[in-house]
C-alpha cells in the first residue's frame, strides 16, 4: 500500500522532496495502476478484518483482491492462506 511505502521511508528520515521525487517517478511505470481507495473502501476492509482475523493491511489487500476479482496474490505472508478464494504465491514461484 502506497501510504504505508511513504510511511517507512519517513522512519528511515527521507525528506518531503525524497518522498516526492518517489511518488512521482510512479506516474513513469507503464502497466502500473494505483487505485483509489475511498472511505467506502476502509469500511468495508474493517468487515473483512472482523471475518477473517487480519489486520487491517492484509484485510485491505484481500479487499482490493476480492474488488479486483484476483484469485493469487504473490507475498511471504502467510495469513492470506486462510483465505480460501485467494491463492498465495511466492516470488520466487514466478523465477
Amino acid at each position: 500500500h502506497l501510504d504505508n511505502v511513504v510511511i517507512v521511508m519517513e522512519k528511515y528520515g527521507k525528506s518531503w522532496r525524497d518522498i516526492a521525487i518517489f511518488l512521482t517517478s510512479l506516474l513513469q511505470y507503464k502497466g502500473l495502476t494505483i487505485y483509489p481507495l475511498m472511505i467506502y473502501d476502509k469500511i468495508k476492509t474493517t468487515e473483512i478484518m472482523r471475518d477473517e482475523g487480519l489486520d487491517f493491511d492484509d484485510a485491505l489487500a484481500v479487499y482490493l483482491a476480492k474488488r479486483l476479482n484476483l484469485k493469487v496474490i504473490v507475498s511471504y505472508d502467510s495469513h492470506f492462506d486462510k483465505i480460501d478464494w485467494l491463492k498465495r504465491k511466492t516470488p520466487e514461484d514466478f523465477i
